[in-house]
C-alpha cells in the first residue's frame, strides 16, 4: 500500500512524497501540513497510497465535484483498494442513478425535521456540561466532543447508548484507521452490527432514521435488503464521524484564541455566524473521485481510472466571503458540493450552534492544560487526538 507508485504519464514537477495518513509533521499541525502543498502545482501526484493526485487549488475543487461525468464518485476512499471495498450508497453512485437514494437521505434530513430534535439536543449538551463544570477541567474530545454528537445520533436511529464505544472504533477504522484491524473488517463489523436492527425494522418500522431508511422507496419499490444496508452504514459512519471531530478543532481554536471566544460569549458575533466562520475555516474531509477519461487537467495529465483527491483541508485559509452575510458564508466547501454535498449539514450546524451557545454561557474562560501536548491523526477525516482543556 506504501510503495512509491510513480507512473510513466506523470512528470517528475508534479510529483510529490505526501501520505495523507502519516506525512511527517501532521501530529503537530493537520491543517499546516496540508496548507504546505499550496506552495506548488493545482494539481500534483503522490507517490503514496497506492499513488494518486491531489488538487491542491481550493478555487478548482468545485470543478471536481460539479463534473461528475469525468470525476465520478464510484470509488471516494483513498487508497484505491479500500474504496473499491466501501461501495455505500449512495455517496459511490452517479446521477441519475444517485438521485432517488439521495432523496431519501434529503426527506430524513430536512431542515424541519432537525428542528424537532432541537430541544433534545439542547438538554443534553446542557447535562453534559453541567456535569463538567464543577470539575474545572475535561478531556474535551473524549468527554464531551464524541459524548454529544454520539448520543445524539444513536438516539436519532435508536440504538443502544452502550454501544457507543464499540461502534465509534469501527467506524474509525474505515476514516482514519489505526492499523488494529483492515478497512474491510471494519466495514463487516458496522454490517453485522445493524443487520439484526435492520431486520426487525422491516417488519416493525417505528419513526427512527433506521426504520425509515430501510422501508423507503426508489422508483415505487422499497428499497432492497441490500440497498438497506448500505444506506444504514453510510449514514452510521458518518453519523458518528465528522461532528465529533469538527467539535475538537474548533475549541482547539477557541482556546488557544481568547478575542475570538468572547466575541462570541458576549453577543458581539451572533452565534449562527460564528459557527458557520468556524466551519469554514476549520474543514477535515478528504474524499476521492476515479477520473473516467483521459484529459489534460489544470496542467495535470490525468488518464482514465486515476485516483484524485479533494482536500477540504486545503480550504483552512480559503474563505469566498467574510464579513457577515451568512448565506454568503454558506457557500465554503466544508460540507463539500455538488450533488453529494453533506445530507448532515443541518443537524451539523444545528449541533455546532447549540454547543457554542450552552458551553460558552456556562463556561466561557477555558484554556489547554498543555498546548505542547496536542496531537492530531490523519486519514479522511482529520483528528485532534486528544485536548485537555482547564477553567
Amino acid at each position: 500500500m506504501n510503495a512509491p507508485v510513480h507512473p510513466p504519464h506523470v512528470p517528475d514537477e508534479l510529483i510529490v512524497d505526501f501520505h495523507m495518513y502519516a506525512t511527517p509533521g501532521l501530529a503537530e499541525d493537520f491543517h499546516g501540513t496540508w496548507l504546505a502543498l499550496k506552495n506548488g502545482p493545482e494539481v500534483v501526484w503522490t507517490t503514496q497510497n497506492e499513488g494518486h493526485w491531489i488538487a491542491t487549488n481550493p478555487a478548482i475543487f468545485d470543478e471536481i465535484y460539479q463534473d461528475y461525468e469525468l470525476f465520478s464518485s464510484s470509488t471516494i476512499i483513498l487508497p484505491e483498494s479500500h474504496g473499491d471495498a466501501h461501495n455505500l450508497i449512495p455517496t459511490t453512485m452517479d446521477p441519475p442513478t444517485h438521485q432517488p437514494y439521495r432523496m431519501i437521505l434529503n426527506v430524513l434530513m430536512a431542515p424541519a425535521v432537525i428542528a424537532r430534535i432541537s430541544d433534545d439536543v439542547r438538554r443534553v449538551t446542557i447535562e453534559l456540561i453541567e456535569g463538567l463544570k464543577p470539575r474545572g477541567e475535561c478531556e474535551f474530545s473524549s468527554e464531551f466532543a464524541q459524548q454529544l454528537p454520539l448520543h445524539v445520533f444513536m438516539s436519532l436511529m435508536n440504538l443502544p447508548k452502550e454501544d457507543i464505544k464499540q461502534v465509534k472504533y469501527w467506524s474509525d477504522q474505515t476514516t482514519h484507521p489505526d492499523g488494529s484491524m483492515s478497512f474491510d473488517q471494519a466495514l463487516k463489523h458496522l454490517y453485522d452490527y445493524l443487520e439484526p436492527y435492520i431486520v426487525e425494522r422491516r417488519e416493525h418500522p417505528g419513526e427512527d432514521f433506521i426504520s425509515r431508511l430501510v422501508n423507503a422507496k426508489v422508483n415505487d419499490r422499497r428499497v432492497t435488503d441490500e440497498e438497506a444496508r448500505h444506506l444504514s452504514v453510510q449514514l452510521l459512519i458518518a453519523g458518528v464521524d465528522t461532528v465529533v471531530n469538527f467539535l475538537g478543532h474548533a475549541f482547539l481554536r477557541l482556546a488557544k484564541e481568547p478575542a475570538l471566544r468572547r466575541s462570541i460569549a458576549t453577543g458581539e458575533q451572533s452565534l449562527s455566524i460564528a459557527a458557520e466562520k468556524l466551519l469554514a475555516s476549520l474543514p477535515l474531509v478528504t474524499i476521492g473521485r476515479r477520473v473516467t477519461r483521459d484529459v489534460d487537467f489544470h496542467g495535470a495529465p490525468l488518464k482514465a481510472g486515476d485516483m484524485i483527491a479533494i482536500p477540504t483541508p486545503l480550504c483552512a485559509q480559503y474563505l469566498r466571503h467574510d464579513g457577515e452575510d451568512e448565506a454568503a458564508l454558506r457557500s465554503h466547501l466544508t460540507f463539500g458540493s455538488g450533488v453529494h454535498q453533506c445530507p448532515g449539514r443541518h443537524l451539523a450546524r444545528m449541533e455546532v450552534q447549540i454547543v457554542l451557545e450552552e458551553w460558552l454561557k456556562r463556561i466561557p474562560e477555558f484554556e489547554l492544560q498543555d498546548p505542547n501536548a496536542i496531537r492530531f491523526q490523519g486519514g479522511i477525516v482529520g483528528v485532534v487526538e486528544s485536548l485537555p482543556l482547564k477553567w
